[in-house]
């Protein structure tokens, strides 16, 4: 559930980053562009979530019957049923990489939130030991400290000694305010909250130095209109870049300076140009929806294929045989009926109910006895653990081994499957007596062995069956 859901967040981020730096990334429309990055943000993020079903007819297809483990198994003779008599234990692990990946991620995450938090309470603590004066319906907070101006929310903090001297101007005031007006504080909040959970994706870090920059586009773009001197503000911004001591979560005057945002303030971008570019982008956004929004639904069966005629793959040893279904309901009630399989009654007896009367379920289990087993080879730790002959009974191909340090001329590549068991105490007799886990070993030679015999007799099975459907 999560990787799909991070690879689609990925490449949404990805297409409508791309779409930014083509489209709108050049071009002087920035109220627009923060809009359309927030929005690219929320919407790789909530998309993924989102589906639009419609229908498709298709072919049937043929389905795959496979089973791993054994419904029945027979004990010294003794039939008896899987949920009463065995338990499959859990076997122990090297490492659990799932968990460990877990511990990390919340370890980065846990330090990113603390590192928000600390920078969030400097900012307060500076808010409240400075001294506050109103300003355009803002807070200004003069600071004893050297310091490039910055926002934060309402609050515009700038060096004390400086203002009081004259160096701050009007213009560095106008781009401040324009921040806490247009509550550009915000924006950088949620990306750095964001960041806190994605903080492994470096799509996040692109789409905050971008919202970072649109941001001071839009501070920019005030002060020019405002105080229509480019040239002069250019050069305050030179003679202020270098003195910067503010947080990383504020929004300063010197943030990236470069010659790109030098050039955006001499940029003109005409109306037609601006409504072009807004209609280019909506069929790009249209296509995204479809595209990762749009799932099909469960296919729609064409009703032509007369149900007699379904065919069904069924996979004995190393081959795979299709048959109808007809055909395979034949030979799950020819392999019961042949079977000693008994069920016992909530009364204890024991009693072998007629194949109509069986659960779905336990007619596909008639199935195991042809199938092969799933290849599951243990492990050097298993396989030192199981070397205990007082507390597991053992099995190496079929054959009851007394004495378990016989594993120890083996190798776990040896086998090609294992099954582990709980013996409960209706079983712990014979040969049991006193194990608490029954074990069965299938060496490589074992189980290519099993597939060749599971082969040969399902074709027999088959030949009968049908030769009875004539």
């Amino acid at each position: 559930m999560m990787i799909p859901f991070l690879l689609k967040t990925a490449l949404l981020m990805v297409l409508l980053l791309a779409v930014y730096q083509l489209f709108l990334g050049r071009e002087k429309m920035h109220r627009f562009s923060r809009y359309y990055l927030l929005a690219a943000l929320l919407f790789s993020l909530v998309t993924p979530f989102i589906s639009f079903e419609t229908e498709q007819m298709v072919i049937p297809t043929l389905s795959t019957v496979v089973v791993d483990q054994p419904l029945m198994q027979e004990n010294d003779g003794i039939g008896v049923h899987a949920a009463e008599a065995a338990t499959v234990v859990e076997q122990p692990k090297d490492l659990d990489w799932q968990m460990l990946s877990w511990v990390i991620y919340l370890t980065i995450s846990a330090a990113l939130l603390v590192r928000f938090a600390l920078n969030l309470s400097s900012i307060i603590r500076r808010a409240r030991m400075g001294e506050r004066q109103p300003l355009a319906g803002a807070t200004l907070v003069l600071m004893d400290e050297p310091t490039s101006p910055f926002s934060f929310l309402r609050f515009i903090f700038v060096s004390g000694k400086d203002y009081q001297q004259g160096a701050i101007g009007p213009e560095m005031l106008t781009h401040e305010l324009t921040h806490v007006r247009q509550r550009h504080t915000i924006d950088v909040l949620l990306v750095e909250l964001l960041q806190v959970v994605l903080w492994f994706n470096p799509l996040v870090y692109l789409y905050k130095r971008a919202i970072r920059t649109n941001h001071e586009y839009l501070a920019d773009e005030h002060v020019i209109d405002h105080h229509q001197n480019v040239n002069y503000y250019q050069h305050l911004l030179l003679d202020t870049i270098f003195r910067k001591n503010t947080p990383s979560l504020v929004s300063n005057i010197g943030y990236s300076l470069t010659k790109k945002r030098l050039i955006m303030m001499t940029k003109k971008t005409s109306k037609g140009k601006m409504l072009t570019v807004k209609l280019a982008i909506l069929p790009i956004v249209a296509l995204t929806i479809f595209v990762f929004c749009v799932r099909y639904a469960e296919p729609v069966k064409a009703h032509s294929q007369n149900k007699k005629e379904k065919m069904e793959k069924l996979i004995i040893g190393k081959k795979t045989f299709e048959v109808s279904s007809d055909t395979l309901e034949m030979i799950k009630r020819l392999v019961y009926e042949r079977s000693n399989v008994k069920f016992r009654t909530k009364g204890g007896d024991w009693h072998k109910p007629p194949y109509e009367e069986l659960p779905d379920f336990e007619k596909r289990m008639c199935l195991v006895g042809l199938t092969t087993m799933k290849v599951n080879a243990p492990t050097g730790a298993q396989l030192a653990e199981w070397s205990n002959t007082s507390k597991f009974g053992l099995w190496i191909d079929g054959k009851h081994q007394k004495d378990n340090s016989i594993l120890k001329n083996y190798k776990p590549s040896d086998f090609s499957h294992f099954f582990l068991s709980r013996l409960y105490k209706n079983a712990q007799h014979g040969i049991n007596k006193g194990k608490q886990y029954q074990l069965d070993l299938t060496t490589n030679a074992g189980y290519e062995k099993d597939c060749r015999e599971k082969e040969k007799n399902f074709q027999a099975l088959l030949k009968q069956v049908r030769a009875a459907q004539k």
